[in-house]
């Protein structure tokens, strides 16, 4: 049971975006064109559901995170995520005894970006990832995580990214495929969609506010 801890999410979430004007929301219609690059300075607000190995319930869960630019192709970043299940009798493992399943983790890290043609970036980055389980007992763990991806605004209206991620946490570690769509609410508020092919699978709805 791997859950939750998925990485430096952000990285390959974080898109070119729309703009608030003397803080009212203008729609994309009014917009003006979009540049040519990606912005990689974000706030983000992820709410998530995880299909858990040997557990029947889902894990429902949420994150907050921000990432920043430091230089023109390098960006690091911060992410909180919280998230619990109810277990019945003998979950996640047999004669287990406890009632509930809670999970907090801090992700640290940073990469960079490389445009590969106008509106499409490819990513690589890596990151701290520490790690609590509580169930009946805690556990506490570090470990790490990284991933390369591609990140294209195909309108100015909407784009997507897809990654593959590998984490090592909790002396277990996965390797798998990340997908999201984004779409522009405002020039500086979208919407995402993701979900990936992780042995504990998740399927997340987010809002990122660029700054």
């Amino acid at each position: 049971m791997k859950q939750i801890w998925k990485g430096m999410v952000l990285a390959a979430s974080v898109t070119l975006a729309p703009t608030v004007q003397a803080g009212v929301l203008v729609p994309m219609s009014e917009e003006r064109e979009v540049g040519d690059t990606l912005d990689y300075d974000a706030l983000v607000v992820v709410y998530s559901l995880t299909d858990l190995e040997n557990v029947s319930d889902d894990l429902i869960g949420y994150s907050v995170g921000i990432t920043r630019s430091v230089y023109d192709d390098i960006f690091i970043g911060v992410s909180y995520q919280q998230g619990s299940a109810d277990l019945q009798a003998g979950e996640p493992i047999p004669n287990a005894v406890a009632t509930s399943l809670d999970s907090s983790t801090i992700v640290l890290g940073g990469g960079f970006h490389m445009q590969v043609r106008p509106r499409m970036d490819a990513i690589f980055n890596v990151s701290w990832v520490s790690a609590r389980q509580e169930t009946q007992f805690k556990i506490d763990d570090t470990g790490i995580a990284a991933g390369v991806g591609l990140r294209h605004r195909v309108r100015t209206d909407f784009e997507y990214s897809a990654a593959l991620r590998h984490i090592r946490v909790f002396d277990a570690s996965d390797t798998y495929v990340a997908v999201e769509g984004g779409y522009y609410l405002t020039r500086d508020l979208q919407a995402t969609l993701s979900i990936d092919s992780a042995d504990d699978r998740t399927i997340a709805l987010g809002l990122q506010f660029f700054y």
